[in-house]
């Protein structure tokens, strides 16, 4: 190995310029520009909770259309969910 190359990814050799682009394709992808690869992201919301039985209701069936799909998510006789298409 010369002093032009640099270990790239999973051990394979790679020149100086693929290593700049990497470098700099990662940074686009941060959407960040300088030296640092560290995306600035707010911090997530974190996720909705609420109860099967506040969600299910008496009946223990909820409809959902996704997708112009309708999948059915149910409560079972053991108390186990299931979502069905």
């Amino acid at each position: 190995m010369n002093k032009h190359d640099v270990r790239g990814f999973n051990g394979f050799n790679a020149t100086r310029r693929s290593k700049t682009i990497l470098r700099e394709t990662a940074k686009g992808i941060a959407g960040q520009s300088g030296d640092s690869n560290v995306a600035t992201r707010p911090p997530a919301a974190a996720p909705r909770e609420m109860s099967s039985v506040e969600l299910l209701g008496e009946r223990g069936e909820l409809k959902i259309a996704h997708n112009g799909e309708l999948y059915s998510l149910r409560r079972t006789r053991q108390g186990k969910l299931i979502l069905t298409k």
